[in-house]
């Protein structure tokens, strides 16, 4: 019998002083909610191996979602607010892997 190893999903969300400070992002993987992360946070998920969808949701705005793949290491993702106001349908906030 195997062990399913878990690796981390680590996401930074870069410090904005003007835009969205007092708001806290909502974190799904799989579309569930595994947290949330304030203004220049860092959250650590643990997660299995394998394709992990990644999304973020404040009031009625989501980010893009983004596919990683999640073996033999962690993740590093960066996530914040796309510079502008969009309502109803645009990224106003944006999610990225990290180099």
């Amino acid at each position: 019998m195997t062990k399913s190893s878990s690796q981390f999903i680590i996401l930074r969300r870069v410090h904005n002083k003007l835009l969205d400070v007092l708001v806290s992002y909502k974190v799904y993987i799989n579309h569930k909610q595994v947290g949330k992360i304030r203004n220049g946070e860092e959250l650590k998920i643990k997660v299995n191996s394998g394709i992990q969808n990644v999304q973020l949701k404040v009031v009625l705005e989501t980010s893009n979602e983004l596919k990683v793949l999640v073996k033999n290491k962690n993740v590093y993702l960066e996530c914040g607010n796309s510079g502008g106001i969009k309502f109803f349908g645009g990224n106003w906030l944006y999610l990225k892997e990290r180099a």
